[in-house]
């Protein structure tokens, strides 16, 4: 990033938002040296644990092999499967009827 365009961004940040965390940003590239690799997930691992690394500060650089949902890799486009196949979840195939039954099941396993 442009250090000039990220030190404007920064002060009207503070200016309006003021104590709030910064927001997210990604984009697509097929360039390697933009980012550290996030790390391939031992089994099942949603993307969204990993952004907690993100949210420090911490650039990373998602692939197939680090997506460890079947759901966030075809949303993120790695994949054209529409399951997410869980220990606590079951495969719902994208229908909403499924995915309420396996968001109200991993809510109660929490």
């Amino acid at each position: 990033m442009e250090v000039s365009l990220r030190d404007w961004f920064l002060a009207r940040w503070g200016t309006y938002f003021d104590g709030a965390e910064l927001p997210i940003a990604f984009y697509y590239t097929d360039r390697e040296d933009t980012a550290q690799a996030a790390t391939p997930p031992a089994g099942h691992r949603c993307l969204i644990a990993a952004l907690s690394q993100v949210r420090k500060g911490k650039p990373l650089r998602f692939d197939a092999g680090s997506v460890g949902c079947g759901g966030a890799k075809r949303y993120l486009g790695f994949s054209e499967e529409r399951s997410c196949r869980t220990s606590n979840t079951s495969s719902h195939q994208g229908s909403p009827e499924g995915f309420r039954e396996s968001a109200t099941r991993s809510h109660r396993n929490w």
